[in-house]
């Protein structure tokens, strides 16, 4: 009855129209032979339940309160759960006898559950037949009961009478859309107790998983359903067992696993979904009862991805033999999986074995072999005529292989990885096979490789790898032979944590555009055979500097990264010379650098990367200069002797680099359009800048105690979008005039942490600024009281955690561009001026600001007023006015008589330590309520009597311990009021 209740009288009018279209057809199908009296009881229900039609369209539009007309639909909504208990149990029966048949007609193949469904139905889950129609005739008998009581009601005429409104009714309610995610209450011990019965270790295969819901009026078997899918102690991270029936489910089609980490076995049952389509994974077991390799073979119609794991677990060959797995026609992505030993014990004979019964169809695409014990692999791994849809394929981790199969052989393997293979020790022949090998490969991967030693190519010249883009070479210390010769095609080469010699012995690369070089400290140079001529992108990370001499003729470069190379005073010249075309230039964390090139007579300069697009320079705790180059003169020359600039130059961010004392000489070029400084903390002055043509730059500083000294350019300072401290310390005493003065196109100012600062000078040449935020700062007492006068397109303005601000200007209200103004964690603020507050507000939020005592009177006339959270006790006049006002959150000290706008949608009661009760009177203007939060109210005993909005769709109630869960279950004192609502949350 509850859960019909919940979900609206749309839903019961809707389950009888539902409840005789399943009733027909079972009709029609399984009930011509029962007895008379039964299809007479149901024919009965047919012709009684349209008289009162009326009734339910009315109630599906409205809730009548009236306790008589209540009564009789709850008992109406009774009935329709009952009727689909009792189609329940014929469904039950039907498919009882369904399976009885089977088992009589093929008794060998179906022995087992055939008597597992007799034991089943034979329980106290199942009702005998005669049962199942002495529930039919109870029924009959509460129907006509129901009718009687309508004809001395007349609850038709009432109806009537109340689409008239000559009754009291409450509004609609919420469409059924909002039905689907339901929080249902009342219905915890049935959904435990069934969830108990999924979940339970050891529960016997007949009762564990079908588990009709007989003799539970009020509930419908899809909302017990939903409830359950949706728990939380199903969610498949957490789930760690299947119920050992599922094996019964034989129609399912579709069991997706594929997000169930923690799934550490499956059911043998598994083995007799002949239908399933969808089987992400397959567990294999070693105990009775558990999912055998064998049972593979019934599921002949799965497809896409499958992953069989736990292969260790398979202890007989005869497991392997039987799964079949090549007649899986549909797979496409196959992974077999073994567990990682916890021992030296030899398994490998054993599990080659089995591997070698696990061949695929040909149809299949992607294989990968994990933690595969064997010595070698099964001849079938690199058969052609077996793969001839293989694109991908990855053997990892297989410790004890000794020997690569000939994967050379595959037609069109185009994706290969082979990592952790931790007893190879070399690569041959052997891999490649016989005639052109991996001929459509185009990306290999050797990672973890920790003894392979070598790498021998076959003793042809050419036809190996003819289509590879990607070699990825990782973690592979001893390796020391020479790499394949002639790698035409490669575009991308990814070496790391490898021996120097390995690139040493490289080849000519005419196609590379892409190189990564990491944590090889003791290569030195790169062979002189090796030719980068279309090379476009270098990463190298800590590498010996000596290497970059070696790299030369990069013409085609256009991005370079250097990482953590330890003494690196500067880019050798044999190196930047032919960096012409570089665009994007990263160096970061290398302590030494002191510059980024030589500069002087005897370099020659018009070989520097005078194309540079973008410059980032990070925690180079040691560079002292920048290239004079990225300078402009006066009279557009150069600022170094040759006259060449960089006049491409758009982004130049530079980061944590203390030694740093300031720019070249001249102004930054008119390309330049960002311009970041941070963590400078040497720089003594700032570049200057070209006035008139500048225009575009967006500049930000942040840390940089420079920006509050007399040094520098001014003209820099016009051009500052957004300006940030943080942790200003005990240097920073007072905002800088000089900000002020010179920083005309300020747009953002964020001060954190400055525990010093006292006072903000005024704003006056600050037209521009659109955000004022400020955090953390102890000492500061207000703002500059002419902060209305000067700063007229201010939006945003936020203060917090400022424990001795005190006021805010009386010129506030003539701030109207403000649309929000945020203060919180500010104790020592008492009062807001009279003056008042700026009149376009949007959001205004005065948040635990515990000694407020007042906001003016202005605040209940913001009519653009959208989100408001404050302390009650600020509140002296009613709300009610506000009719923009969304959002409102109380926090200490709720107002219980202050009346609420209509057009809230969403109320937040917080923190309120005194608060015993809330009056009814709070709802009775809140037609537009759709959330409701009460959280943190420890005192917090009773809610109103009176039933909430019919618009209000959540409801969350937190850490109010006096308001128990059960007072909101069905027979709690609080359902009456919180049946209609979607979502309802009681911690």
């Amino acid at each position: 009855m509850e859960a019909l209740s919940l979900v609206g009288g749309s839903l019961l009018s809707a389950t009888f129209d539902l409840l005789f279209e399943k009733l027909n057809g079972y009709l029609s199908d399984q009930l011509r032979n029962s007895k008379e009296e039964v299809l007479a009881q149901v024919e009965s229900w047919k012709i009684l339940l349209p008289k009162i039609t009326a009734v339910l369209q009315h109630a599906e539009e409205n809730h009548v309160v009236n306790q008589f007309v209540k009564s009789s639909l709850d008992d109406l909504r009774d009935l329709a759960s009952d009727m689909e208990d009792i189609l329940e149990e014929f469904v039950i029966d039907a498919k009882r006898s369904e399976l009885i048949a089977e088992s009589e007609a093929r008794p060998s193949k179906r022995q087992r559950i055939t008597s597992t469904v007799n034991r089943f139905f034979s329980s106290n889950m199942a009702k005998p037949n005669q049962e199942v129609n002495s529930m039919l005739k109870d029924l009959s008998g509460r129907l006509q009961k129901i009718d009687s009581g309508m004809r001395s009601l007349d609850l038709i005429n009432l109806a009537l009478k109340l689409e008239d409104k000559s009754h009291r009714v409450i509004a609609k309610r919420l469409p059924e859309s909002s039905l689907l995610e339901d929080k249902v209450l009342g219905r915890d011990s049935d959904k435990d107790a069934i969830l108990q019965r999924l979940l339970e270790d050891g529960g016997s295969l007949e009762q564990d998983f079908v588990i009709p819901i007989v003799g539970m009026g009020g509930l419908g078997k899809t909302t017990l359903a939903r409830l359950i899918y949706n728990d939380e102690k199903l969610e498949g991270r957490k789930l760690t067992k299947l119920p050992t029936t599922i094996g019964n489910l034989i129609d399912l089609h579709h069991l997706d696993i594929s997000d169930t980490s923690y799934l550490q076995e499956m059911p043998s049952g598994i083995g007799n979904l002949k239908n399933l389509v969808t089987l992400p994974k397959l567990i294999v077991g070693k105990a009775s009862g558990l999912m055998r390799l064998s049972d593979l073979k019934n599921l002949l119609q799965v497809r896409g991805r499958l992953s069989i794991l736990d292969l260790q677990n398979v202890l007989e060959i005869q497991d392997a033999r039987e799964a079949n797995l090549d007649k899986i026609h549909g797979l496409e992505e196959l992974v077999l999986g073994w567990a990682a030993p916890d021992n030296d014990r030899d398994e490998s004979i054993l599990q080659k074995q089995v591997l070698s019964w696990l061949k695929p169809h040909s149809n299949l695409k992607s294989l990968k072999i994990s933690c595969y014990g064997g010595k070698r692999y099964p001849n079938w791994i690199c058969d052609p005529l077996l793969f001839l849809n293989l694109s991908s394929m990855e053997l990892s981790n297989c410790k004890r292989c000794i020997l690569l199969p000939s994967l050379g052989l595959l037609p069109i393997l185009r994706k290969l990885i082979i990592e952790g293979m931790k007893a190879i020790e070399a690569v041959g022949p052997e891999f490649y096979g016989q005639h052109e090998s991996f001929r459509s490969l185009e990306e290999l991967v050797f990672q973890n490789m920790s003894n392979w030693k070598e790498w021998t190519s076959p003793t042809r010249s050419e036809g190996e790898f003819p289509c590879l883009r990607r070699l990825v070479i990782q973690n592979c210390p001893k390796l020391l032979g020479q790499l394949p010769s002639n790698l035409s095609s490669l575009k991308e080469l990814d070496v790391r944590r490898c021996n120097a010699m390995l690139l040493k012995s490289m080849g000519n690369l005419t196609s590379l555009a892409n190189l990564r070089i990491e944590k090889i400290s003791e290569l030195t140079c790169l062979p002189m055979s090796m030719s980068l001529p279309s090379l476009k992108e270098l990463y190298i990370e800590n590498c010996n500097r000596v290497l970059l001499k070696s790299m030369v003729d990069l013409t085609s470069l256009t991005n370079l990264r250097i990482q953590r190379v330890v003494e690196l005073p500067s880019l050798p010249e044999s190196f930047t010379q032919f960096l012409t075309t570089l665009e994007t230039l990263y160096i970061g964390d290398c302590d030494d650098l002191t510059c980024l090139w030589e500069e002087g007579p005897e370099v020659e300069q018009s070989l520097l990367p005078f194309n540079l697009k973008h410059l980032s320079l990070k925690q180079c705790k040691a560079l002292e200069s920048l290239p004079t180059a990225m300078m402009v003169q006066m009279d557009g020359s150069s600022s170094s002797n040759t006259g060449m600039l960089m006049l491409r130059l758009e982004k130049f961010e530079i980061y944590g680099c203390d030694s740093l004392k300031s720019f070249p000489r001249g102004r930054l070029p008119v390309t330049l359009k960002y311009l970041k400084i941070e963590d400078c903390k040497g720089l003594e002055s700032l570049p200057d800048v070209d006035g008139d043509n500048n225009s575009n730059l967006h500049l930000e500083i942040r840390n940089v105690p420079c920006l509050y000294s007399s040094k520098g350019c001014h003209r820099l300072l016009t051009f500052l979008k957004k300006f940030t401290v943080n942790d200003g310390g005990e240097w920073l005493e007072s905002f800088p005039e000089r900000i002020v003065q010179y920083c005309t196109g300020l747009q953002s100012i964020k001060i954190d942490s400055c525990k010093m600062l006292k006072s903000l000078p005024n704003l006056d040449f600050i037209s521009n600024l659109v955000e004022l935020y400020i955090y953390s700062c102890e000492v500061l007492e207000s703002l500059p009281e002419e902060l209305g006068l000067y700063t007229p397109n201010l939006k945003d303005l936020r203060i917090r955690r400022c424990e001795n601000f005190r006021s805010v200007p009386q010129t506030m209200y003539q701030l109207k561009s403000l649309r929000r103004l945020g203060m919180k964690d500010c104790p020592s603020i008492e009062f807001i001026p009279d003056g008042g507050l700026p009149p376009n507000l949007k959001d205004l939020h005065l948040q635990r600001c515990v000694n407020l005592k007042s906001v003016p009177k202005t605040m209940y006339q913001l009519t653009l007023l959208q989100s408001l959270r404050i302390s009650g006790g600020a509140l002296t006049m009613s709300l009610q006015n506000l009719m923009s006002l969304r959002w409102l959150k109380f926090e200490q000290k709720f107002p219980l008589d202050v009346m609420l706008p209509s057009s809230l949608t969403s109320l937040w009661i917080w923190n309120e330590e005194n608060l015993k009760a809330i009056p009814g009177r709070l709802f009775q203007n809140l037609s537009s309520l759709k959330v409701l939060h009460i959280i943190n109210c420890p005192k917090l005993q009773s809610l109103p009597r009176e039933a909430f909005p019919p618009s209000l769709g959540e409801l969350r109630i937190r850490r109010c311990p006096h308001l128990k869960r059960q007072r909101f279950e069905v027979k709690g004192d609080y359902w009456t009021i919180i049946w209609s609502i979607p979502y309802v949350q009681i911690d």
